[in-house]
């Protein structure tokens, strides 16, 4: 069974009980995983910050991407996107993804 089956098959929950799974393209490769609650957050910040992180990410992957904002004077991951790649189209799909479901919600 190829990966994005299984994610489809999958329900992804936090312990709140919201969906996590944000996206899951076979086309581009990229899986993200946030909360509807989180994105609310993101989409009414001024200012967000993203890292990416080589080594701790699943094998079948290259890179986990993360996309951070500050509440309460603390950075608060709010959105995991696993990347096939370290290229600039794959960061730019990266936010497509993001854009389209903040747009969404």
């Amino acid at each position: 069974m190829e990966l994005h089956e299984i994610v489809d098959n999958k329900e992804f929950k936090t312990n709140q009980n919201e969906n996590f799974l944000l996206v899951n393209s076979k086309e581009t490769n990229i899986v993200g995983f946030s909360t509807l609650s989180n994105l609310k957050v993101l989409c009414n910040s001024d200012t967000i910050f993203v890292d990416g992180t080589l080594k701790s990410c699943p094998i079948l992957y290259h890179q986990l991407f993360t996309v951070h904002c500050t509440i309460n004077q603390s950075y608060v991951p709010l959105v995991y996107i696993l990347l096939p790649s370290k290229t600039t189209q794959c960061y730019l799909q990266a936010f497509q993804h993001l854009v389209i479901e903040c747009k969404k919600k």
